[in-house]
């Protein structure tokens, strides 16, 4: 039996979680503030769809999986406290995280598009040093992309990046039998897990590099992709263009991270991050913390409608990769209508 949203002021079954409120929903499950009753501290706490998984695989891979993101200590890593499932007929999935402040990168595009090279390459750097961190664990994160990108508001209006669920998809994946089937978010998926190969580090340094040129470019490199055909393709077989305006270094540094071969991207996230630091260098920008100022947010109305994605190519499923027809075509896409 698969639960449906809780609502506010609903305390998890078995647990001393109580809904404050319903902060969004994807296609893996939905996120929550809530406050430990036991404690009066704030979290956030996300659950999986219990349809995803066997509800006894997922409780033990929950286990271990939050055993393994307890060591990852590194500040750009929304920090995961503890895993389990309620106490109830329907054996919801959780994890219970940090209370992040501020908004999500995909937040931060719509409103302002293209950010300016300094702004992105913070960003980017510091999402790096936190994939440095977890891949010296050996873990993937499988995918990265705008949602799970936070700039979480500290003290004196400092801003900072926060990775987020980390390690949920390789919980998932990793409790289903079949290997071929490929989960995660097309628009933002690596060649390598299009085709069912096995991921790697360089697999989510792909996705940095499709952040990377979003950020800079206001638009993902294959914005034209309308359907999820169409974006398998444009990932397998298209060289996304690099705008002229950019800096030579920039442009080496992101057409090598989107390489379909993931042997020809940066070695490491530790590579991709020192060549973009000696590229903002030799183009005389410092780097610096970001603020508030560099960082104008949104603001979200704790009331408003939960947010779903709708675009097709956005949002996350799964798909039994060994079925898929990768044909190259070249006849025109249709354009993709922005939202």
């Amino acid at each position: 039996m698969e639960r449906a949203a809780y609502e506010m002021g609903e305390t998890l079954a078995g647990t001393p979680y109580r809904v404050t409120r319903h902060i969004a929903s994807g296609g893996m499950g939905s996120v929550y503030e809530v406050v430990d009753v036991s404690l009066g501290k704030g979290y956030a706490l996300k659950t999986l769809r219990g349809s995803l998984v066997n509800d006894a695989a997922i409780a033990r891979r929950m286990r271990e999986e939050a055993k393994m993101l307890g060591r990852l200590t590194h500040p750009n890593v929304v920090q995961v406290f503890t895993a389990g499932v309620t106490q109830d007929e329907s054996r919801v999935p959780y994890f219970v995280m940090e209370l992040l402040i501020g908004s999500t990168l995909r937040d931060l595009l719509r409103v302002r598009g293209a950010l300016d090279l300094r702004t992105a390459v913070v960003i980017t750097l510091e999402l790096l040093a936190a994939l440095d961190q977890a891949h010296e664990f050996e873990l993937v994160h499988r995918d990265i992309k705008p949602d799970n990108v936070f700039l979480h508001r500290m003290k004196r209006g400092v801003r900072t990046t926060k990775l987020l669920d980390f390690g949920v998809a390789d919980l998932v994946t990793s409790a289903n039998v079949d290997p071929s089937t490929f989960f995660g978010t097309f628009r933002y998926a690596s060649p390598e897990q299009l085709r069912g190969l096995p991921v790697s580090h360089a697999t989510d340094l792909y996705g940095v590099g499709l952040l990377l040129y979003e950020m800079l470019a206001g638009a993902h490199p294959f914005a034209r992709a309308a359907s999820r055909d169409a974006m398998t393709q444009a990932h397998l077989y298209e060289t996304p263009a690099l705008p002229k305006e950019w800096p030579s270094p920039i442009r080496s540094i992101v057409r090598s991270a989107l390489a379909k071969d993931s042997a020809d991207r940066p070695r490491d996230a530790w590579t991709f991050s020192s060549r973009l630091r000696r590229a903002m260098t030799a183009l005389g920008l410092e780097l610096r913390a970001l603020v508030t100022d560099d960082v104008i947010l949104p603001e979200i109305d704790p009331l408003a409608p939960t947010r779903v994605l709708t675009d097709p190519t956005d949002c996350e499923g799964t798909v039994d990769v060994t079925r898929q027809e990768l044909v190259v075509s070249d006849s025109p896409r249709d354009a993709l209508t922005r939202r």
